[in-house]
């Protein structure tokens, strides 16, 4: 909520189309705002980075590739009657790797922005394909570090909190680690 209201703050001075990559360059010294807007976009990715190493360090065991890579749970209604038995496993893959979308917000921020860079009719749809490209091995890069870090699968899945990757945190780097995880990965 912190990091919400101090870009509603920013936002409210300075409405564009750019957002936080356009206000980087706006508060920066001149000379130094191409740098800043770089920054905005290695930060995120240096985070993820930082994150999925936290945890798979800190993890006391790991999953086995064989449970990453090959185990199945359809848990999209009771056994019997989940989607897989509806419409095959298949179906239950394809829905389930939809869970790395959310890395992928924000890729239309080169449509807003291409009236602002040179070349646009290039430069705008290269942006678009880069931004999912690079969304996508961050996103499958933190799912992998995620699903090897799982302690205990039951408790993961069957969490106090209500929420997996909360759990998974907890386990592996305590609670104040895991505030410290979660306040990095939700804001962005």
């Amino acid at each position: 909520m912190l990091v919400g209201l101090a870009m509603a703050e920013v936002c409210s001075a300075h409405p564009t189309s750019g957002g936080p990559y356009f206000w980087a360059a706006m508060l920066s010294e001149p000379n130094d705002a191409p740098l800043a807007s770089w920054i905005t976009v290695w930060w995120h990715a240096l985070g993820t980075f930082s994150l999925v190493v936290a945890i798979l360090a800190k993890a006391p065991t790991h999953q086995s590739a064989k449970f990453v890579f090959q185990k199945f749970i359809d848990g999209t209604g009771p056994p019997g009657d989940g989607w897989s038995d509806r419409a095959g496993k298949g179906y239950v893959v394809v829905i389930g790797i939809l869970i790395a979308q959310y890395t992928l917000t924000g890729f239309d921020a080169s449509a807003h922005m291409t009236e602002e860079t040179r070349n646009a009719a290039m430069a705008g749809s290269v942006g678009i394909v880069m931004a999912i490209g690079v969304s996508a091995i961050l996103g499958w890069f933190l799912l992998l570090g995620l699903l090897f870090s799982i302690q205990d699968l039951e408790g993961t899945l069957n969490s106090a909190t209500g929420q997996p990757v909360t759990q998974i945190f907890l386990d592996t780097v305590g609670e104040n680690g895991a505030i410290v995880l979660m306040v990095r990965l939700y804001p962005f």
